[in-house]
């Protein structure tokens, strides 16, 4: 009996060359073994930002992969990771010492082993120019002389040289030499001196000014073609080539102090770069040679200029290469390279980081925009030498220069000229840890924003990379479950801020499909799961006269196409079944080999199976119902179920409807294989305040209000003054007791001090519970008993706030029950289910389908927030929601809250939000323009009361005084609510009352507005209409989320 299956990325029949006795070894790393071997031809294109089923809390932390969120590019598979040449090469190749360390410290198995190398191909100055005042960024030119023609409108001829260049093409050659797997790509930043307009190889002038001669496009094409053939020759064979660097920007002027750099102006001069480096690339006869672009510094302008490419350019552009030095919209980087069915890469970036800087970086940009590659800007930017003098000052400037292990610097270390050694830094190994265990062939699956995974479709392993950038520990849960099968073992590798510099650890154990771990403040750990030995067996006997064969497979397998083949001595295909898993067969079969390949559609099926159920998180609401899905690569219909239909029933068409408290495990069956998901129903809905920022530092969700509901004692809800963390259990319900713990930390139990807790029926007027009068300790709950609160009586809301302090709180806990009647003079709730949804459902209040924001209408798009997962988007579109007439009487109020998003845009058009009434007059109407930057009309029974406001108050947020359009800026930004500068989403409340009073109240943002006005007599509500505009950014029309209405009534007239 043989224990083993194989599968094939051959098209068959007789090319089939794996074994079954083969065991490969691993990766080129030889880290980890491969079990199986196939291909999968699957492209999918979501994004992977985090959902609110990522990140939620139970005993810890919870990291969920998702292969079925795969990166796109590349059909799936990571091309590896890598440098520039530039400057660094040009600095030390002189050294063979330095020379031989940097190749085994960059590009071998023992070091980092990277396999791309970006080789800077010198434009070559003036000889008279001395205007470079760094020892290694003046790169010469590879040309010895030139001619012009007579009227100097091109070149004529060019002798080349590459010992111009010696000490680069040394470090590229050592490079090969370790790694011969390396993948050059070469690049400029300047053309010739003698191609430019100012002469000077530093750039423009201004600096905003194309520097290339528009009649020398050719000639520098010619120039880059012929160098590239030479260099060929020399062994270093680039596979493409990128003609500008950061071209829209205005670093590039004349006589720069800094290195060589040329500005083309998006649009004719960019792409007339592309294309005439095409063209000459294909007179040389290097077509294979793939042309690369833009390498714009900014995310953004990668979007916006590829836009302006002409068609020619766009065809002859092979890869997007973008840098991520400014911008943040790596969404949009990721979709424009899909909607032009190009590879993306992030070519090139660094940063004044410490290792978990660099960690952190290398994270947001993998996950943002899923790029193929990932390439490291001049890994060594530090050099001390005694004998440097700057030519432009005569000083010797990197005389006294040096580094510690735990420095924040460009590159990774520094080379020491005096002592021709290279000192490397923490920030080298928390590469590493990256870079030695994600692998050219992985692909890069969804987990979180604080990790990256990949997963190796030919041998089922998987590797994590956890990153802990903050000053304490937290525990992880890892859940695999995503996955039909893993392995059992988990290699664990880190690298902390101090000695362990990729230390071997002890390991973890796999428990179904799951592992615990804890990262330990500021470390960077990677965790390897060897993939598991496939459970399915093959039984051949052959001989003169006849063979039997028998198969089983894993049950994931059901419904793929399985063929059996034989093959003979030569490696003859000799006898072919299909989907038979037994048989035989006459005739001579001595020394035959057997074979069973499982294929798709004449595709290899994955070696690696997997079923990810989706469309909820981890807890629901009683009554809640939200529609669920499979995203697998697993073949037959699901049949959904649940194990305990107390607690929620699901139909045939994966609609889980909450019923009662309690814990229910979902079950899709794929086939002979079952993904299993579990819900917990919760008989409350927890909401809060956002936690603490500041100009610089958005609210994290690590840190929310649904920290204080997790029964963690390691998390907490890192709250502002006045915050709060709250409970809405949909009917009266009366407390047993309530458990408090502290945020642990230097002085944080003091944060307690202050702390209260308080009950309200209608969410509105508030009752003062139990109020915390001594810190409170951490680790451990503090337990308040029904007797010590202030009433017995039962609440629908529950809340813990501090205005005294910062609502810092780790635990906030209610223990009861639901009490069944409304106390006598408790006002009675009413929901409007017309005006309340979420979004995460099947439908929705505005009968709004799906979108991308990639076309005009109304549309429910998926922001990627773990706190709001699906939003509505009216693009250049209005909606209209419609509820039974509301005839408010004296004892009502009408309340409606909603989140609401707006990202800024120049110039932008109104967008705008009516609450109506029966006769279609506005009762509450407002208009944001500019995107929501300003809030420029609030009116109320049709009375604007911003009308003589000079000065309109900001609707959205600013970072800071002088920038108060920022902080906002689009689904597509990183800026969005929630994600980087300040961020705050509005809050918006609207309450009308039986006195005829309206309060409109804007909170969160920059600053928080609230406008009040008596209305001429009591409204009948009917609509909520909404109107959604702009130029160009769709991604920044205003947007909401979480309607919620009700209808309060209360015992007697509201005065």
């Amino acid at each position: 009996m043989i224990s083993a299956i194989y599968f094939s990325d051959n098209m068959f029949y007789n090319k089939i060359q794996v074994t079954i006795t083969e065991r490969r070894e691993s990766m080129k790393k030889k880290i980890l073994s491969l079990v199986m071997a196939v291909a999968m031809a699957m492209t999918l294109v979501t994004n992977f930002a985090v959902s609110a089923e990522d990140t939620v809390i139970t005993a810890g932390e919870v990291i969920r992969l998702d292969p079925s969120n795969a990166s796109p590019f590349n059909n799936g598979v990571f091309e590896g990771w890598g440098t520039s040449l530039c400057w660094w090469a040009n600095r030390i190749g002189y050294s063979e010492k330095m020379t031989q360390q940097a190749a085994e410290l960059f590009f071998s198995e023992d070091g980092l082993g990277l396999n791309i190398a970006r080789y800077n191909l010198g434009g070559g100055d003036d000889p008279t120019h001395n205007h470079i005042n760094r020892s290694d960024s003046k790169v010469p030119g590879v040309w010895d002389t030139f001619e012009l023609t007579a009227d100097g409108s091109g070149v004529k001829s060019i002798t080349y040289d590459l010992s111009n260049d010696q000490n680069q093409l040394n470090i590229a050659k050592a490079a090969l030499a370790a790694n011969p797997d390396l993948y050059f790509e070469g690049f400029s930043n300047s053309a010739p001196y003698f191609m430019t307009v100012t002469g000077c190889t530093g750039g423009g002038n201004p600096a905003d000014s194309d520097n290339l001669k528009p009649e020398m496009y050719d000639d520098f094409g010619k120039f880059i073609a012929e160098a590239t053939k030479l260099f060929k020759e020399e062994g270093i064979i680039f596979k493409s080539y990128s003609p500008m660097n950061e071209p829209d920007t205005n670093y590039w002027g004349v006589n720069s102090p800094k290195q060589e750099g040329c500005h083309f102006d998006p649009g004719e001069s960019q792409s007339k770069a592309i294309v005439e480096t095409r063209k000459a690339l294909d007179a040389a006869g290097l077509a294979d040679v793939l042309v690369a672009g833009m390498d714009e510094t900014d995310i953004n302008k990668t979007v916006s200029n590829y836009s302006k490419l002409t068609d020619e350019a766009k065809k002859a552009l092979g890869r997007i290469d973008t840098h991520t030095y400014s911008g943040s919209n790596r969404k949009g980087a990721k979709e424009t390279a899909l909607n032009a069915g190009k590879n993306l890469w992030m070519s090139e970036v660094d940063g004044g980081w410490d290792g978990f800087g660099l960690a952190q970086r290398i994270i947001d940009d993998v996950n943002g925009m899923n790029a193929s590659a990932w390439v490291l800007w001049d890994i060594v930017d530090k050099h001390k030498d005694s004998n440097f003098v700057d030519p432009t000052t005569g000083n010797k400037t990197e005389a006294n220069n040096s580094v510690s292990d735990a420095d924040s610097l460009w590159g990774v270390g520094m080379a020491d000229h005096d002592n021709e050694n290279l000192i490397m830094t923490n920030k080298y190994y928390a590469f590493g840890q990256f870079t030695k265990y994600i692998n050219p062939g992985d692909t890069i699956i969804a987990s979180s924003n604080s990790t990256l995974a990949a997963y190796n479709k030919q041998t089922g392993d998987i590797k994590i990379v956890a990153l802990n950038s903050g000053d304490s520990s937290r525990e992880c849960l890892f859940d695999l479950s995503a996955f039909t099968q893993t392995g059992d073992n988990v290699r664990a590798v880190r690298t902390n801020s101090s000695t362990e510099k990729w230390k071997e650890l002890a390991g973890a154990v796999v428990t179904d499909k799951k592992f615990t771990y804890s990262l330990p403040a500021k470390t960077v750990t990677t965790f390897i799961i060897e993939g598991k030995p496939s459970e399915s067996e093959i039984s051949f006997s052959g001989d003169s006269s006849g063979m039997s064969y028998s198969y089983s497979t894993d049950a994931w397998l059901d419904g793929y196409d399985k063929y059996f083949a034989v093959y003979d001595s030569e490696n003859r295909l000799k006898y072919l079944s299909h989907n038979e898993p037994e048989g035989s067969k006459d005739g001579d079969f001595t020394d035959c080999t057997p074979k069973l390949m499982v294929w798709e559609d004449i595709k290899p099926a994955d070696a690696v199976g997997y079923a990810v159920i989706s469309g909820c998180g981890n807890e629901m609401s009683k009554g809640e119902s939200v529609e669920l899905s499979v995203s697998t690569n697993l073949k037959n219909d699901v049949q959904w179920s649940v194990d305990n239909s107390e607690v929620a029933d699901i139909t045939s068409d994966g609609v889980l409807t909450a019923k009662n408290a309690g814990s229910v495990t979902v079950r899709a069956a794929i086939g002979g294989y079952t993904a299993e998901r579990t819900v917990k129903v919760t008989v409350y809905t927890l909401s809060g305040t956002p936690s603490w920022s500041n100009d610089t530092s958005a609210p994290k969700d690590s840190d929310d209000y649904t920290k204080a509901a997790d029964g963690n004692l390691s998390t907490y809800f890192d709250g502002v003054s006045g915050g709060y963390v709250q409970y809405d259990y949909g009917e009266p319900f009366k407390i047993t007791s309530v458990k408090l713990a502290a945020r642990a930390g230097n002085g944080m139990p003091e944060r307690t001090v202050g702390g209260t807790v308080q009950g309200s029926n209608d969410g509105i007027q508030w009752t003062d519970l139990y109020k915390i009068k001594s810190a409170i300790p951490a680790g451990q709950y503090t337990t308040v008993v029904q007797d010590e609160l202030s009433t017995n009586k039962a609440f629908r809301y529950y809340r813990y706030t501090n205005n005294q302090n910062m609502t810092n709180i780790a635990e906030f806990l209610i223990e009861g029950e639901p009490s069944g009647d409304v106390s006598e003079g408790e006002p009675v709730i009413r929901d409007i289910a017309e005006f309340t949804d979420n979004f995460e459902g099947s439908s929705n209040m505005f009968n709004a389908d799906n979108g991308n924001l990639g076309t005009d209408g109304n549309q429910v798009y998926a922001s990627g927030l773990a706190r709001f997962g699906n939003v509505f988007v009216p693009v250049k579109a209005t909606a209209v929601a419609e509820t039974e007439t509301i005839s408010l009487a004296e004892n009502d109020r009408f309340r409606l809250t909603f989140n609401m998003f707006a990202g800024w845009e120049n110039n932008g058009k109104e967008n705008s939000f009516a609450l109506k009434s029966d006769d279609g007059s506005e009762i509450v109407g407002f208009t944001l323009t500019g995107g929501g930057y300003n809030l420029n009309r609030m009116s109320i029974g049709g009375n604007d009361l911003l009308k003589d406001e000079s000065t309109k108050p900001i609707a959205q947020c600013k970072s800071n005084a002088a920038a108060k359009k920022t902080g906002a800026n689009g689904w597509l930004n990183a800026d969005q609510p929630y994600r980087n500068t300040v961020g705050f989403n509005k809050t918006v409340e609207i309450i009308i009352s039986g006195n005829k009073e309206v309060t409109v109240s804007l909170s969160g943002g920059m600053e928080d507005i609230t406008y009040t006005a008596v209305l001429d007599s009591l409204p009948s509500i009917k609509s909520i209409e909404i109107t959604g505009n702009c130029n160009s950014a769709r991604d920044r029309v205003t947007s909401y989320d979480n309607f919620d209405a009700d209808l309060i009534t209360y015992s007697e007239t509201i005065n």
